[in-house]
């Protein structure tokens, strides 16, 4: 009901040309099944979707995205003939933005505060993209600590690139690693609503 998506895609898709529409729906954990049902049975080309459906709708789809697959959540689905593929574009959308913004990530370290869905999405695919070490400051208290444990231990099995995991307060190891990385990202709640004066930098 508050989502801006409808504004921004159909603008996109006036400006590029395409013949496309957004439109939202609400859709419930108990609607999802038949809801997708509808939109494959429609011809639906695509849909996105958000919390708590990332997770409910990887029994409904055919096929994932290799970032969806470490991830475990997608928010993108798309359509080709009738079989739905997961996607997950956070840490695409991330990637990109480091790249218009000058980043060359591949072959370098970053350091990656917080351990949520941003963090998760931001890690898989940095890994994926050839990012050479991921170091991952996470309070131990957090109740997704468990999951970025389990995502660094995939990456590691997974790809060439290294993940390790460090307590907030390991003070030594953050100031080591903020020396050794080529970038800093901050994937915690500190800066958003309705703290947007809140700040990680101090005196």
């Amino acid at each position: 009901a508050h989502s801006l998506s409808p504004l921004m895609h159909n603008e996109a898709f006036r400006l590029l040309g395409l013949d496309y529409v957004y439109l939202c729906f609400e859709v419930d954990e108990t609607t999802l099944f038949t809801a997708v049902n509808g939109l494959k049975a429609a011809g639906i080309r695509g849909f996105n979707l958000t919390m708590p459906n990332k997770n409910k709708i990887l029994e409904l789809l055919d096929d994932l995205s290799p970032a969806a697959k470490m991830i475990g959540a997608v928010n993108t689905v798309v359509n080709e003939n009738g079989r739905l593929t997961g996607h997950n574009t956070d840490g695409t959308g991330f990637m990109r933005s480091a790249a218009d913004a000058g980043f060359d990530l591949k072959g370098k370290k970053m350091t990656l505060l917080g351990a949520g869905g941003a963090a998760t999405a931001i890690a898989a695919q940095a890994a994926l993209d050839g990012m050479k070490e991921i170091r991952i400051f996470v309070r131990s208290s957090s109740r997704f600590y468990h999951r970025i444990t389990q995502l660094a231990d995939t990456i590691n099995q997974t790809t060439t690139c290294r993940a390790a995991i460090f307590d907030n307060d390991a003070q030594k190891a953050l100031k080591d690693s903020l020396e050794d990385s080529h970038i800093l990202v901050n994937a915690t709640s500190v800066g958003m609503e309705p703290n947007t004066d809140a700040s990680l930098i101090t005196d």
